[in-house]
């Protein structure tokens, strides 16, 4: 999970990579985004990828930046804002993160605190915590790990014979909380509690974390009917900056 690895992804981003606010059962992502909308004018998509969360940022909020480390990730993201003319997109570089400190009321992380080195993250959770005002509103998407223990389990019971999706990284010299690899992608995963634990010690007082539903075809997976009402899952936190 380097800036080599995003650039790559760029070209076959939406056959690649998972889009949490398309896949979303239940319009988990949607609300939470339309009540911080309700709150603040100003809205920046921190690790905007191609710019999936883009169109819609631009209908609910009256300003939207959005920034990637990725130069071939902020190219498409720009092609897709083009025609929005509330939206911006520039690399996350230093000195540009830096310019942009504290001018949000909202900062948005959708499945960008995932990777598997412990430091990395911490400068990712600082990184949001220094772009949003005091105040000011984090919606937060991770991966839950509880969520990967249920489908795994749903699928040795239901599928023995197909492959799984999650599996240790065999290139991690040494086991980190909640990193499993998806697709031989190691990722972090977290449970509830953790989430919670990690935004209070960035600066942040998280108020609501949810469960952002998705279909078991995300996970390749048909169980029987009688199992559809336990559907994968991501958390999504909504935290206020202290």
């Amino acid at each position: 999970m380097n800036r080599a690895y995003w650039d790559a992804q760029a070209a076959r981003w939406d056959a690649e990579i998972f889009d949490s606010l398309a896949e979303d059962r239940t319009g988990v992502i949607r609300r939470a985004l339309r009540r911080a909308a309700r709150a603040h004018d100003a809205v920046l998509d921190f690790g905007c990828g191609v710019g999936g969360y883009l169109p819609f940022l631009a209908r609910s909020f009256a300003r939207v930046h959005g920034v990637d480390w990725s130069a071939r990730c902020v190219a498409a993201a720009r092609r897709r804002a083009a025609a929005l003319p509330n939206v911006t997109v520039e690399r996350s570089t230093p000195r540009a993160l830096a310019r942009l400190a504290g001018g949000f009321g909202c900062v948005v992380a959708a499945n960008v605190v995932i990777h598997p080195a412990q430091r990395v993250r911490e400068r990712l959770w600082g990184g949001l915590r220094r772009a949003v005002r005091r105040g000011g509103t984090a919606i937060v998407v991770v991966p839950s790990l509880e969520s990967a223990a249920f489908c795994e389990s749903v699928r040795r019971r239901t599928a023995p014979r197909r492959a799984s999706s999650y599996d240790f990284h065999p290139g991690m010299r040494r086991l980190e909380a909640g990193v499993v690899a998806i697709e031989g992608v190691p990722t972090k995963h977290y449970v509830h509690d953790e989430l919670s634990a990690a935004l209070t010690l960035a600066g942040f007082r998280p108020f609501r974390v949810s469960r952002v539903r998705y279909s078991w075809t995300t996970e390749n997976l048909t169980p029987p009917r009688r199992l559809h009402a336990g559907l994968p899952w991501d958390w999504l936190a909504e935290a206020r900056a202290v």
